[in-house]
């Protein structure tokens, strides 16, 4: 990230001179990386910015309806900006769909693109992704990948719609831990989630007994919404941490520390698997 933040006048008088500019902007570091990493697989050269490094303050006030606490947000915001500008440059802005098109529409402007699924994490919710992890860093694991996929599938869809009710409701609360509430037997390798446990602490914890109807009435109206594919039904921190402590109680290997773990989990990243997906096709535009 940038000491100094870039300005949008600037940024607009670049973008109107140099119309073969092809900048493309992110949330954080974790998509820069993947981005990065898949370009450089295609031989494409461009500029990987992270929205942080704009500065939008003065913008807060014109688009009220976004939340600037938001990288998210930042980005849909930077994106207004370039579109009302008529910007020509090739100039992207990759955003998490996160609960778009479930619980809000999808904001459409040429600049901003979203993720093909709920997060970029989503993409790597996939055999081939989970295989290499288990053979390259996790040396004789006891279940093969696909059974470990549809096992945390399960924790993830619910906390998920755990998120959703934080979104809708603007709760804006802290998940309860989580592990603990997670059951997962060594041997079988099954794992058992209670949501309805879990949903009652979340309510309990945060004193919102008062409004554990209307949650509930939510619940119900918003599940038949959500997509069947578990790639719409996931948050990235929860797949990485989900995904940790499955393997982490099944095989309980010595100095296999967290962040160990999410090295390894972004480090075996196979590009060539997301040259399918929209995302990265709009992307070596």
């Amino acid at each position: 990230m940038l000491d100094i933040k870039r300005n949008i006048d600037e940024l607009i008088a670049i973008y109107s001179i140099e119309s073969e500019l092809l900048d493309i902007y992110v949330e954080g570091p974790t998509d820069k990386f993947i981005i990065e990493n898949y370009l450089e697989y295609k031989n494409i050269s461009k500029s990987i910015i992270e929205i942080n490094d704009v500065d939008l303050f003065l913008f807060q006030e014109k688009y009220a309806d976004l939340d600037f606490h938001s990288n998210k947000d930042k980005l849909i915001a930077f994106s207004r900006i370039l579109n009302e500008n008529s910007i020509q440059s090739n100039i992207k802005c990759v955003v998490d769909r996160d609960f778009d098109g479930i619980l809000f529409e999808l904001e459409n402007n040429q600049f901003l693109v979203y993720t093909d699924f709920s997060c970029i994490e989503s993409y790597l919710m996939c055999k081939n992704h989970i295989d290499k992890i288990l053979k390259f860093g996790i040396k004789n694991f006891p279940h093969e990948s696909k059974y470990v996929l549809t096992e945390i599938s399960s924790v993830l869809c619910e906390l998920f719609i755990i998120r959703m009710i934080n979104k809708h409701f603007k709760f804006n609360f802290s998940l309860p831990q989580k592990e603990s509430h997670i059951i997962i037997d060594k041997k079988t390798g099954k794992c058992t989630f209670n949501f309805d446990n879990y949903l009652e602490l979340f309510i309990n914890i945060n004193k919102i007994r008062n409004r554990k109807k209307e949650i509930l009435e939510f619940i119900e109206i918003i599940t038949p919404r959500i997509p069947n594919d578990i790639r719409f039904q996931m948050n990235g921190h929860d797949f990485i941490e989900i995904l940790f402590s499955y393997i982490n109680k099944i095989k309980n290997t010595v100095n296999f520390r967290r962040d160990n773990f999410e090295r390894t989990f972004y480090l075996s990243i196979q590009p060539n698997h997301l040259e399918e997906y929209n995302l990265f096709k709009i992307l070596s535009e």
